[in-house]
């Protein structure tokens, strides 16, 4: 769980983000190019980058849409 602490903390790049949702970096810019994703945040030099609390909360979100179903 420590390690989990941590990426939430951290700003995740794609290959991350991917590795995360367990999908490709290729999937995962697809999700963001359809606004399935949580906005990114430039940084300048480095690209693109998603906070990782913020990327908790989006799946802490998500996984309560599927018990409506």
């Amino acid at each position: 769980m420590p390690a989990e602490s941590a990426a939430i903390e951290a700003l995740l790049h794609v290959d991350d983000l991917a590795e995360l949702l367990h999908t490709s970096p290729r999937q995962v810019r697809n999700m963001r190019a359809r606004g399935q994703l949580p906005n990114a945040i430039k940084v300048p030099g480095l690209g693109l980058r998603w906070s990782g609390a913020t990327i908790h909360r989006w799946v802490e979100t998500l996984s309560g849409e599927g018990d409506s179903v």
